[in-house]
């Protein structure tokens, strides 16, 4: 490949950085505030928050 090429699929990078920090925490956060505006339940609200933040924190990996 020379250098003027850009390969199709981004590298993800996996270095903690403060993206990486500020996505994660503000996805757990929003997914937290979603969860408690649908139901009480505090298990459910939980997994939601850490579902949102492991994703958010994945796709934060490619910015």
């Amino acid at each position: 490949m020379s250098g003027k090429e850009t390969p199709l699929v981004k590298e993800m990078n996996l270095t903690l950085r403060p993206t990486l920090v500020l996505c994660t925490l503000g996805g757990g956060i929003m997914g937290a505030i979603l969860a408690l505006w649908g139901t009480d339940n505090y298990q459910i609200v939980a997994a939601t928050a850490f579902v949102f933040a492991v994703l958010t924190g994945l796709f934060s990996t490619f910015i």
